[in-house]
């Protein structure tokens, strides 16, 4: 059964990623479900994972423009797994016609965000990014924008954005469902990228919607949750 685990053993799970021509897959996230280790592949592909609980684990690999991988794998006490694993890529869409079926049929603030995103004042991630990243953690997703820092803090780790100097950095305004929330460390614990549908990450504070700039003068993180699912719809 995929997860069971004995506590207190600890393997490895080394290997590289390639895509479907068997070329090298560099910057790609992989983990092993449930034990919070996570690590990105090199310019090789490779990549390696150590402290794991032995048994059979559920690896898992996700990389930009390919689709989420998962997989059991048989972890070893004290030695290391090997594998080698090559991602599908995503079948891509007429992204803007998407884009405007799903805000029409989800409602008005979706509407508002892709209105947001045309106007190209900061990094968006809709329903189609957030489902094609499926990051682990919520720092795994805003680490890919530039200009964004994740340090670790107590309870956490902290998101800071590039400052006003060439080298300072701040603490960004982060708010979820226009709710402020505390930028302390706690992200992670608090926030599952599983039930956010979109996010806006701003560089500087006048760049984001009028009615949440001026609280600290640093960049600004907007959060919206609910279902990445078009109301209605038919799973096929």
């Amino acid at each position: 059964m995929v997860g069971v685990a004995h506590l207190g053993l600890a393997g490895r799970v080394a290997g590289i990623l390639s895509d479907p021509l068997g070329r090298p897959l560099p910057n790609a996230i992989v983990g092993v479900a449930g034990t919070g280790r996570s690590a990105r592949t090199n310019d090789a592909g490779r990549f390696e994972l150590v402290e794991l609980p032995s048994g059979t684990q559920l690896f898992e690999a996700r990389a930009l423009g390919f689709e989420p991988f998962r997989t059991p794998v048989n972890i070893i006490d004290a030695d290391t797994t090997i594998v080698s694993y090559a991602l599908t890529r995503l079948v891509m869409l007429d992204t803007v016609k998407v884009r405007a079926i799903r805000a029409a049929a989800m409602g008005r603030d979706m509407v508002a965000f892709e209105n947001r995103r045309r106007m190209g004042n900061g990094k968006f991630f809709g329903p189609e990014e957030l489902n094609s990243i499926d990051p682990i953690r919520f720092s795994e997703l805003v680490w890919r924008v530039p200009g964004v820092r994740v340090v670790p803090a107590m309870g956490g780790d902290r998101i800071l954005m590039r400052g006003f100097g060439l080298t300072a950095y701040c603490s960004p305004d982060i708010w979820l469902d226009g709710m402020r929330l505390a930028n302390d460390g706690s992200m992670d614990s608090f926030i599952s990228p599983q039930w956010l549908r979109a996010v806006e990450v701003y560089p500087r504070s006048e760049l984001a919607p009028a009615q949440y700039t001026g609280m600290s003068g640093c960049g600004v993180i907007l959060l919206w949750s609910g279902s990445r699912e078009i109301p209605g719809a038919v799973k096929k």
